[in-house]
């Protein structure tokens, strides 16, 4: 268990992650899975819906697209900030703050459906994100969220990043990966029904896995990484990272990565 201070140490981990890069890659990389997530959790016109970790907005923009009256959260205020940007370059209600996973800035039973795409995955205690997530909803309300598995390229390649963050001057980390796991998710939310459905993502082609690996180093994991590492750390990592990618991928005769990305979609509630 994190105590307060890890807690906070791993928050501002996060904080300088994710004020690395270009956001907006992740966004455009994660968009088709944020509509699955929302068009699964079959949301109304009305229902109120809070996002946790929302990023740029997503998962967000696609409820609100369906006349949900949508409050996004995000623990980064640069995250926060782009996508108050966004929607009003798109023209979208939503209601952004910078907050917590552990602290919602919202009234107890207030919510129908809370979404979260790839984000409440990091909240550094679940037990308590998972406890403001029952405090927030509703009775009858529900909770969708995307997860990676561990057998997953992202699962994998989580593991390999987590080690060289460990190397960090912060060398904090959660287990992303227990949220993917129906016997962690009934002892956060007892009495709440679990279904978790697993999904795969082909993406675009790429030359080889090198070829991929340049296309995401703006991604903000990477980008930090390649901030914090030397070097040569950074080559020994991006060598994993290229064969594991190259094993979680179609590939052609030709040497043409079809990168394939496993995830899961769990419903409680």
């Amino acid at each position: 268990m994190i105590d307060d201070a890890g807690a906070e140490a791993w928050r501002d981990e996060q904080r300088a992650t994710y004020s690395s890069g270009d956001p907006e890659i992740l966004a455009r990389r994660q968009q088709p899975l944020a509509a699955r997530l929302v068009e699964a959790a079959g949301i109304q016109p009305g229902e109120r819906v809070v996002d946790i970790g929302a990023g740029t907005g997503n998962v967000a923009i696609e409820a609100a697209r369906r006349g949900a009256v949508v409050t996004a959260v995000d623990l980064t205020p640069r995250q926060v900030e782009t996508g108050r940007a966004r929607c009003a370059r798109e023209g979208v209600a939503v209601d952004w703050q910078v907050a917590d996973a552990e602290d919602l800035p919202l009234p107890d039973g207030s919510v129908d459906v809370v979404l979260s795409g790839f984000g409440i995955v990091y909240a550094a205690r679940p037990d308590r994100a998972a406890a403001e997530v029952s405090r927030v909803l509703r009775p009858a309300g529900r909770l969708l969220f995307t997860a990676y598995p561990r057998d997953s390229f992202n699962g994998r390649a989580l593991e390999v990043v987590n080690r060289y963050l460990a190397e960090a001057p912060t060398p904090v980390a959660v287990d992303e990966y227990l949220w993917s796991e129906p016997g962690a998710l009934a002892d956060w939310l007892p009495g709440r029904p679990v279904e978790l459905d697993p999904q795969v993502l082909e993406t675009a082609a790429y030359r080889d896995a090198d070829a991929w690996f340049d296309d995401v180093l703006e991604v903000p994991i990477v980008a930090r990484l390649h901030q914090t590492l030397t070097p040569q750390r950074f080559a020994d990592l991006r060598s994993e990272i290229v064969a594991l990618r190259t094993h979680y991928a179609r590939v052609e005769a030709d040497g043409t990565l079809h990168p394939q990305e496993g995830y899961v979609v769990v419903r409680v509630g």
